[in-house]
């Protein structure tokens, strides 16, 4: 199971610490939401010792320890990628049960007829809700509804939300 440290920051700056993320990620839009949670900067942890070092010491004399512009770029990434989850949790959400399942079906490259013989239904049923599936996702092809939905379930695994 994925822990997400980010869910502790808020919690350990209201208390009064002061922290500074040491993270092997380049996501930007991870690393802000660890400073939109309050971190005072995201430090890679191939940084060099002083650089570390310089980091721990800004951060205990309470002066700048990243940045405002970089900060502030980092931040946008991860407000960006919220509002990107958030039109995809409303985009998914229009989809009936049924049709999450035929999605969830194609995703895991199952075809028409296959799926119509899983659920007892005709292939002209099927191809239908995949229709609907299309349409109620904003999407012109299987392919790209399959790659919106891996997209999606792969930010939810980064814990970006």
């Amino acid at each position: 199971t994925l822990i997400d440290g980010t869910t502790l920051i808020e919690r350990f700056c209201t208390a009064g610490w002061r922290v500074l993320v040491l993270s092997g990620t380049s996501d930007e839009a991870r690393i802000g939401k660890a400073l939109a949670a309050g971190a005072l900067a995201g430090i890679s942890k191939s940084a060099a010792l002083p650089v570390l070092v310089t980091a721990v010491r800004r951060a205990m004399q309470g002066v700048e320890v990243m940045h405002p512009e970089r900060r502030r770029h980092f931040i946008e990434a991860h407000l960006r990628r919220q509002d990107q989850v958030r039109a995809m949790d409303r985009r998914l959400g229009r989809l009936t049960e049924r049709e999450r399942a035929v999605l969830s079906r194609l995703a895991q490259g199952r075809r028409a007829q296959a799926i119509a013989e899983e659920f007892s239904v005709s292939l002209a049923t099927v191809r239908t809700q995949i229709r609907a599936v299309l349409g109620k996702l904003e999407v012109d092809s299987q392919l790209a509804a399959v790659s919106l939905l891996h997209d999606y379930q792969r930010t939810l695994r980064q814990g970006s939300s």
